[in-house]
């Protein structure tokens, strides 16, 4: 069979809030790591989107004027006229002066490397003298030829990276622009341009921008064709691949998770290529791993000052409820003392009040239960004391009413009838609660043996029927009217005594009002105090009804009394409502 095992409050707090803060910690943790990461991806493409950005207003400056420097040579004079008539009387004349032209470009622009006119036909009309022709080469294989083919427009185009080859002594990676030159007046193609451009310049534009910490930068035109890149050579092999359908897709960055890259694009001022950025996701998974670990570390470093925190703050709080709990065992034990140390937490001083309220409370009542035992108990021992043989009394009693029957004293034989009623109720054993038409007639009985001593006592009894079933403890209508008669009605040698019984809110209340003397305010504050017993009053007197009721209904049940000096008193008796429940 399971048992279940108790578990002390410290320990079931320690671990329930440690679960509670670890768990807290790990969960802001995951969410932590999550924003972080995606933070972090956002970071970087706006670093890089910055970056490239700046890169691609440089080299949109560099081709914008690459692209001038195009458009002088597309204007220079001498070159069309000589493209238009090659043998006309002033070609020389033209030659030499474009030729000078051409070989100062150069040093304007450091970073064209040769430039190459060619007529309508693909023969060589102009190249820098350091440079020695192919013989017989075709030119029309070439790139920069292929891209003119079908333009017939002297728009420039912008080649990608290759290297020469038309040359014998030199044979350099260039970027090259390209353009027909247009007759003016026809707008036939008479001839093309071929400017050669240093490939480390914009390698040197480039080669610096690093996305990520370790990426790379190429550039594209707008039919996916490389004009640029870092590796171009692997590309050209097919040794490397680069995905650039969908860079071109992207509007400002995409995701490979395939290719293990994140790419940017930035489109290229005034041109129609595009700058691409890209960032390998191993740098990114990397620094998330370390994100990971921090937060790892920083979770457990959480959840051990949570278990500190757990301890000490259920040491704070456990400790007084261990003094509650020893209190609770001492006062179990019989050890009732009150005053013991509650320190603690408001709620624990609370809790510790209350027992100690508790304790004090029921070490009284505890006190007044023995004084109460002890009351029943004398008032036990003064009954037997006032005991007598009631079949004693009863038989000289019977003498009496059979001699006053027999003499005709009619007087005496209604005192003996009375008297015997009277000491009925008085000594009959049994049940100490009798109902309300018992009491009544008891206390009638009294009355018709004080009326025969004094001629001037007039009472009256009522009751309503529905009362007069009700229980309650004898012998406490008859002391009252006693009472009345000895210290209201005697000293004025007449008097009244209305005795009247019913219902209020449920209760049963007794009145015994008399005419009599009265009580002054400090008699009536003193009613209650011992007084030695008056010869000849044979009342039990205000304060033993009072005792009494305390006994049956508890503290507060006395006799409630109103008195007016040379008026009267009047005496109220409140039964806690019990209806035929209470019979014995």
């Amino acid at each position: 069979m399971f048992v279940r095992r108790s578990r002390r409050f410290s320990t079931l707090m320690i671990a329930l809030f440690s679960v509670f803060i670890l768990s807290i910690v790990l969960v802001m943790s995951l969410f932590g790591y999550e924003f972080s990461y995606r933070r972090l991806t956002e970071r970087t493409v706006e670093d890089n989107t910055a970056i490239l950005a700046e890169a691609a207003d440089n080299l949109g400056r560099y081709i914008v004027n690459i692209k001038a420097v195009s458009a002088l040579i597309d204007r220079d004079r001498d070159i069309r006229s000589y493209l238009e008539n090659p043998d006309g009387e002033n070609a020389g004349v033209q030659r030499a002066r474009f030729s000078a032209f051409l070989n100062y470009l150069p040093q304007i622009e450091p970073a064209i490397v040769s430039v190459f006119i060619f007529d309508s036909s693909g023969h060589v009309v102009y190249a820098p003298s350091t440079l020695q022709l192919k013989p017989g080469y075709d030119i029309t294989g070439d790139a920069w030829y292929e891209a003119l083919a079908g333009d017939r427009t002297s728009q420039p185009h912008l080649i990608g990276t290759t290297v020469r080859t038309m040359t014998r002594n030199e044979n350099p990676w260039v970027i090259s622009v390209a353009r027909n030159i247009l007759n003016s007046r026809t707008g036939e193609i008479i001839g093309r341009q071929l400017v050669e451009l240093d490939y480390g310049v914009i390698d040197q534009i480039l080669s610096d921008i690093s996305p990520g910490g370790n990426g790379y930068v190429f550039i594209l035109d707008e039919d996916e064709r490389m004009i640029y890149h870092p590796q171009l050579q692997l590309i050209n092999f097919g040794i490397k691949h680069e995905n650039t359908r969908a860079a071109l897709e992207a509007e400002d960055a995409a995701f490979l998770e395939q290719d293990g890259k994140l790419y940017n694009m930035v489109p290229i001022p005034d041109t129609t290529y595009t700058l691409v950025g890209v960032t390998y996701l191993a740098a990114l998974e990397s620094l998330s791993r370390q994100m990971i670990l921090l937060y790892l570390l920083l979770a457990l470093v959480m959840g051990l000052l949570a278990f500190i925190g757990s301890v000490e703050l259920a040491r704070y709080i456990s400790r007084p409820l261990a003094r509650l709990e020893s209190a609770a065992n001492a006062f179990a034990a019989g050890g009732l003392d009150p005053a013991f140390d509650g320190r603690g937490t408001v709620e624990t001083e609370n809790v510790a009040a209350a027992l100690s309220a508790m304790i004090e409370r029921i070490t009284e009542l505890m006190q007044q239960a023995v004084r109460d035992q002890e009351q029943i108990r004398v008032s036990e021992i003064r009954a037997l004391q006032a005991q007598i043989n009631p079949h004693f009394l009863y038989n000289t009693l019977d003498s009496i009413v059979w001699m006053a029957e027999a003499d005709g004293s009619e007087n005496i034989k209604r005192m003996a009838v009375a008297l015997a009623a009277y000491f009925r109720t008085v000594l009959s054993s049994g049940s100490d609660l009798i109902t309300l038409r018992e009491e009544l007639e008891h206390a009638e009985s009294y009355m018709t043996i004080q009326k025969m001593r004094y001629e001037n006592l007039d009472y009256t009894i009522e009751a309503d029927e529905e009362v007069l079933g009700m229980y309650l403890p004898k012998l406490l209508v008859q002391p009252l009217v006693e009472n009345a008669i000895y210290h209201g009605i005697r000293s004025r040698g007449s008097g009244r005594i209305d005795v009247r019984a019913g219902l209020e809110g449920g209760d049963l209340v007794i009145t015994v009002a008399d005419n009599g003397r009265g009580m002054r305010p400090q008699e009536l504050r003193d009613v209650y105090k011992e007084r030695p017993p008056v010869p000849g009053s044979g009342g039990i007197g205000l304060r033993n009804v009072r005792e009494r009721m305390e006994l049956y209904y508890g503290p507060g049940r006395g006799p409630e009394i109103e008195s007016v000096f040379r008026v009267g008193t009047t005496v109220r008796l409140r039964i806690p409502g019990n209806g035929d429940a209470a019979a014995p």
